[in-house]
């Protein structure tokens, strides 16, 4: 190596802003949250000619009787009750750290614990809510009527 290139100064020695912000990083980073988002949102594509997979197929495939059936249904609502129980003490909590000790950190990260305590609790109800139905493809929609009892639709 060469004195010259191990003393060598050019512009980018003291004046490289899109490395002091780590600009490349923070484009990399935005494009993997970006396709996280987007694997949530967005439904997977199809096969063309596949067919669909019904619920009988699905506990058979499984080794499912009809007891499991009902059992899975009382411990999926079960864990969703128990999740949505933790996302009350942690609303409740939330708000004492906030007005109590004025910790607005504090509030956020236990609002975020209640968010994800609610989407567990989501979850599970949903998977419970298709054994009950014994239905595979259900929707956000179903769910949310199924909670609110509309049955007829929209509200």
């Amino acid at each position: 190596m060469a004195v010259r290139d191990a003393f060598k100064v050019t512009r980018k020695t003291f004046f490289n802003p899109r490395a002091w912000f780590s600009y490349d990083e923070f484009l990399n980073h935005n494009r993997i949250i970006w396709g996280s988002i987007k694997s949530v949102v967005v439904a997977p594509a199809v096969e063309p000619g596949a067919e669909e997979e019904t619920f009988e197929q699905a506990m058979e495939r499984n080794g499912m009787s009809e007891e499991d059936r009902q059992i899975g249904i009382k411990a999926y609502r079960n864990f969703a009750l128990i999740f949505v129980s933790l996302a009350v003490f942690s609303f409740i909590y939330a708000f004492f750290l906030l007005f109590a000790y004025h910790v607005l950190s504090g509030w956020l990260l236990a609002m975020s614990v209640c968010a994800l305590l609610l989407s567990q609790a989501f979850k599970y109800d949903f998977w419970a809510l298709q054994l009950q139905r014994r239905k595979l493809n259900l929707t956000f929609d179903d769910w949310k009527n199924n909670i609110l009892g509309n049955k007829g639709g929209a509200a």
